[in-house]
């Protein structure tokens, strides 16, 4: 699949801005350089590589696999890949059949993408391929017409998701730095497209699937246009990749375990003394006086999810922890909207109606159509809804 097709569910959930190379920063080396061992066939990549498709780590929403065997001259890789995702009532599909020279860069790719959105059915079938000097596209959509664009990008060429799986998979990572590669960005008028290979300098300790392991931080920067993160364990596995910032992530897995959600530590009992506290807490993380992570406290994420997911089929897809992982996202992502004083004034207006002794409603002054409801357990307030 296109890296279009594979990083559909990134775009889903605020992908980060697009990125630029640091003005200043040391000219990176050639990305080649990364595979100096990279010669002929390597039976190792060969067979299946699976990844499931996670909203907040955690609440499953597809699949996407990776098929690799030998191809024949001039090609030395022959890759099948396949996603599927579900988003409530959406459905995407996509096969891509890739052909990689024995330095994994692409020769040719043929992508067919199917998606289902509001009850209509969409296809897109994109052929790419060398033709002497330049770089030919051609797309066809729901059966009409070809549209062809051409390019004279430099080769050899890098942009697909599944690329850079096996180029990982092959690299020498004990080379950290920065490395270029180049691609090319088919818009109105394709051009050509750096990709930014920041190999971190030591290895870290992380959980996967419940279990630590050491891996390489390698940041994947599309320059323009996106930014993500690749986890590689010391066999060269890419154990995980995700949008930089965002709350998608994509974890390897056996078969089993890339179609089932991933489970997660039951949620604890935090709160506050009082609603009007609750309130403070949102208000400061939305004003940059809190860290997310203090939503934690307030926050019932599952009664949160149960009451805005009754009349919202893709909030309902992702489950509770999608949503926290979104509302954290997004209060990451904003800009402060008031300062220290307007925050103490919202909150000097703020009414809170009790509904007996472990019930509340509160409103701000302005939006009193719009109200967080709270309930007290046994250790304090938490707010059970909130205004959307």
């Amino acid at each position: 699949m296109t890296s279009r097709t594979l990083t559909t569910p990134f775009l889903l959930c605020l992908l980060a801005a697009p990125a630029a190379l640091a003005q200043g920063a040391p000219t990176p080396r050639d990305g080649q350089g990364l595979l100096a061992k990279a010669t002929g066939y390597d039976a190792a990549l060969e067979g299946r590589h699976g990844f499931g498709i996670y909203m907040g780590g955690t609440k499953n929403l597809g699949t996407a696999t990776l098929e690799v065997r030998r191809a024949e001259a001039p090609a030395t890789y022959a890759v099948t890949a396949r996603m599927s995702l579900v988003m409530g009532p959406n459905r995407r599909t996509g096969t891509d059949e890739l052909l990689l020279d024995e330095r994994l860069a692409l020769i040719s790719s043929h992508s067919t993408e199917e998606e289902i959105r509001g009850g209509k059915t969409s296809k897109k079938i994109t052929t790419t391929r060398r033709d002497g000097d330049a770089w030919v596209r051609e797309v066809v959509e729901d059966g009409g017409a070809p549209t062809t664009k051409r390019t004279g990008a430099a080769a050899p060429q890098y942009w697909d998701v599944p690329i850079f799986v096996l180029f990982l998979r092959k690299a020498d990572l004990s080379r950290s730095g920065d490395w270029l590669l180049h691609g090319t960005r088919w818009e109105d008028e394709p051009h050509a497209m750096d990709i930014r290979l920041q190999v971190a300098p030591a290895r870290t300790k992380v959980q996967h699937r419940g279990r630590e392991v050491e891996v390489t931080e390698v940041r994947i920067e599309r320059v323009g246009k996106d930014v993500s993160i690749f986890r590689v364990d010391a066999q060269g596995r890419v154990l995980s990749l995700a949008p930089e910032g965002a709350p998608i992530v994509m974890l390897a897995g056996t078969d089993e375990e890339i179609g089932a959600d991933v489970a997660t530590a039951a949620a604890g009992e935090p709160g506050v003394e009082s609603p009007v506290q609750g309130i403070r807490v949102y208000l400061e993380v939305l004003g940059k006086a809190r860290g997310v992570d203090a939503l934690d406290t307030i926050m019932d994420w599952p009664a949160i999810f149960a009451d805005m997911s009754k009349d919202n089929e893709e909030v309902a897809a992702i489950g509770a922890e999608g949503l926290r992982s979104v509302f954290k996202q997004q209060f990451s992502q904003m800009d402060a909207p008031f300062d220290r004083d307007q925050l103490e004034l919202a909150l000097g207006m703020a009414q809170v109606e009790m509904d007996g002794e472990d019930a509340a409603t509160a409103t701000l002054v302005g939006a009193e159509d719009k109200p967080f409801r709270f309930v007290r357990g046994p250790r304090g307030w938490r707010i059970v809804a909130v205004p959307h």
